[in-house]
C-alpha cells in the first residue's frame, strides 16, 4: 500500500490541476461557440461546472452587440454524449431565466435574422434548443413587443417542439394586442390561445379564446370566440410565421350593435342608425396589409332606424341616382327598415359597405366607403 501512496498522490494531484484548468477551456469553448451563433456579439461566462461525458452548466452568460441586443442569462446547461462530441453535435441546450433587450427602432425584423445563425457552422450544431423564462423586450421599426417566453426547437429544420408565450403587449402592422397567451406542446393535437383585446383600425376585438397547434412556422386556431361591438365572433384562421407574418380567417359573427359600431368609427356625425347585425367574413393578409375582406351580411328581424345627418353625403346620392334632393333628405330623416343585408369588401385601401335596406317605406340602397381603412405600404 505504501509503494502505492505515491502513485495515489500525483493521480489525486493531476485529476485537480486538470479540473482547475479544465474550466477555462469549457468557458473559452463555449464563448466561441456563443459568439457563433449570435453573429458579431461579445459573450462572456462567470463561471461553469461540469460532469465529464454528460454536461456543461454556465453560469452568469452576457451577450452583447452594440446597437442590438443585449442578452443576460442566468444559466445554460448542455448536454452531449461521447459520440455525440466526436460528431461535434450537442444533444441538446437549455437555456433559463433570460433578460434580453432588443432595440433596433429604425430597422426592420428581417435586419435581425442577419445576427443570428442556428445552424451547424459553429465548432459544435445543435439537436435541440430550449429557451425556459426569457422575459423578452423587443424594439424594431416593424413592431414593439414585451413578453415571457418559454419554447423549444430543432435549430437543423426550425421545427417548434413546444412554445408558452405570454405577451404583455404587441403593437406593430397597425395591429395593437394586449394581454395574450398561447400554450402548445407538439407531443399533443391542440393546445390553447387566448387574448385580453386586438385592435386593428378601429375594430377592437376583445376576450378572445380558441385551441391552437403548430405545423412547423403554421399557427392553426379552431373553435375561436371573441366579442366586438357588443355582439360574438366564432370561426377558425390560420396564421403563418415568418419575416412578414401571413393570415387567413373565417369567421362568423352574431348580434353586432350597429350604432356601437358607427360611434366606433366615428361615422355618427355623418348619419346614426340602429339595429342588429349578424353574417360571416373572409379575410388574408400579410403584416398589417389585408389583401381580400370579403362579408355577408343581413339585419335582424326587429330591424332599426336609419338618419342620415350629412347632405353632402345625400347630394352624391341624388347626383348618381338622378332622384331630387328634397325628396332624399324628406325620405332619410327618420327611415324605419324591417331588413337589410350589407356587402362588405375590401377596395384599394378602402373598406366599402353596400347596403340595401327595406321597409314600410320603401327600400333603401346605400354604399359607404371608410377611407384608409387599409395602410398603405409605406406606413408599415
Amino acid at each position: 500500500m505504501k509503494k502505492h501512496f505515491p502513485l495515489l498522490i500525483i493521480i489525486l494531484i493531476f485529476m485537480a490541476i486538470l479540473v482547475v484548468s479544465i474550466k477555462p477551456i469549457i468557458r473559452s469553448i463555449a464563448q466561441k461557440q456563443l459568439e457563433s451563433v449570435f453573429v458579431g456579439s461579445e459573450a462572456s461566462i462567470e463561471s461553469c461546472s461540469f460532469s465529464p461525458f454528460r454536461h456543461i452548466s454556465l453560469h452568469g452568460v452576457r451577450i452583447k452587440k452594440n446597437g442590438i441586443y443585449h442578452i443576460k442569462l442566468k444559466n445554460a446547461d448542455a448536454y452531449y454524449s461521447l459520440s455525440s462530441i466526436i460528431q461535434k453535435n450537442i444533444l441538446r441546450i437549455v437555456l433559463k431565466d433570460a433578460d434580453i433587450e432588443i432595440g433596433m427602432p429604425e430597422k426592420s425584423i428581417s435586419h435581425f435574422t442577419q445576427h443570428l445563425s442556428l445552424g451547424s457552422k459553429g465548432l459544435f450544431s445543435m439537436r435541440s434548443l430550449e429557451l425556459l423564462d426569457f422575459q423578452l423586450n423587443f424594439n424594431s421599426k416593424d413592431f414593439n413587443l414585451q413578453a415571457k417566453v418559454s419554447f423549444g426547437l430543432s435549430p437543423a429544420d426550425q421545427t417548434i417542439k413546444f412554445i408558452d408565450v405570454k405577451v404583455s403587449s404587441f403593437d406593430g402592422y397597425k395591429i395593437v394586442v394586449q394581454n395574450g397567451s398561447l400554450k402548445i406542446n407538439k407531443d399533443q393535437d391542440w393546445g390553447n390561445i387566448a387574448v385580453g383585446s386586438i385592435q386593428y383600425n378601429k375594430v377592437k376585438i376583445k376576450n378572445i379564446k380558441g385551441t391552437a397547434s403548430m405545423d412547423n412556422n403554421i399557427l392553426s386556431i379552431k373553435s375561436l370566440f371573441a366579442q366586438t361591438f357588443d355582439g360574438q365572433i366564432t370561426g377558425d384562421g390560420t396564421l403563418t410565421i415568418g419575416r412578414v407574418p401571413q393570415y387567413y380567417a373565417s369567421l362568423k359573427f352574431l348580434n353586432l350593435n350597429l350604432e356601437k359600431f358607427i360611434n366606433d368609427f366615428e361615422l355618427d356625425e355623418k348619419f346614426q342608425m340602429t339595429g342588429v347585425l349578424s353574417g360571416q367574413l373572409v379575410l388574408n393578409g400579410n403584416g398589417g396589409d389585408i389583401n381580400i375582406l370579403n362579408g355577408d351580411f343581413f339585419m335582424a328581424e326587429k330591424g332599426g332606424t336609419l338618419i342620415i345627418k350629412d347632405t353632402r353625403f345625400l347630394e352624391n346620392i341624388a347626383r348618381s341616382s338622378d332622384q331630387p334632393f328634397e325628396i332624399l333628405v324628406e325620405s332619410f330623416k327618420n327611415y324605419h327598415y324591417n331588413s337589410g343585408k350589407i356587402k362588405i369588401l375590401l377596395k384599394q385601401e378602402n373598406l366599402i359597405l353596400d347596403m340595401a335596406l327595406d321597409g314600410e317605406a320603401g327600400k333603401r340602397d346605400l354604399n359607404i366607403t371608410l377611407h384608409n381603412f387599409k395602410p398603405k405600404k409605406d406606413d408599415l
